[in-house]
């Protein structure tokens, strides 16, 4: 009788603590959406997506970048600090100047001798093994910025992202020239 009386006076208090804790995440949660939805719509913003500059592109300060592709059928890529997000340098990439975007993992990237591959390899990509079964995904990007190719290549954290933001890209760029 003691021990029930025991994990009654324990147990109760720990639950109402795990419902208090949850209830708290939540609301912290739906803050941060709420905080993000009204950046999008104050910032006339369709996606967003993180990612982490590996090489070519010519104006970043920081590694960790974020493209964001806005209603006005614009690239945004902003260069941050991960501990100051507040000093961002953006620069703006019309999508009619995108030459080529596209996702691929290291494994392809190792097997093409291309930009890519160069970039990520040096002079020793063409001497490089090709055996490396590695599964991190790239985004490929060229782009044409005052008369010049920019080829870059991004590090992507989440692979489904990466496909969305090709897609979307190309979806832009489609309607660029319908238009």
């Amino acid at each position: 009788m003691e021990t029930l009386l025991s994990i009654i006076l324990i147990g109760i208090p720990v639950i109402i603590l795990f419902i208090w804790l949850n209830k708290k995440t939540n609301q912290i949660t739906d803050k941060k959406n709420k905080e993000k939805e009204e950046r999008f719509i104050k910032g006339n913003i369709k996606h967003e997506f993180w990612l982490k500059h590996i090489s070519g592109y010519p104006y970043t300060k920081y590694a960790h970048h974020y493209f964001q592709v806005k209603n006005n059928n614009e690239i945004y890529i902003s260069s941050f600090k991960l501990t100051d997000q507040k000093n961002t340098i953006s620069h703006q990439i019309p999508v009619e100047n995108i030459l080529r975007i596209e996702t691929k993992t290291e494994d392809q990237l190792q097997k093409d001798i291309t930009i890519p591959r160069i970039l990520i390899g040096g002079i020793f990509a063409f001497a490089k093994p090709k055996k490396t079964k590695i599964i991190k995904q790239y985004l490929y990007l060229s782009y044409m910025d005052s008369g010049v190719q920019i080829d870059c290549l991004f590090e992507g954290f989440l692979s489904q992202d990466l496909g969305k933001l090709t897609s979307l890209v190309n979806q832009l760029r489609i309607e660029k020239n319908k238009n």
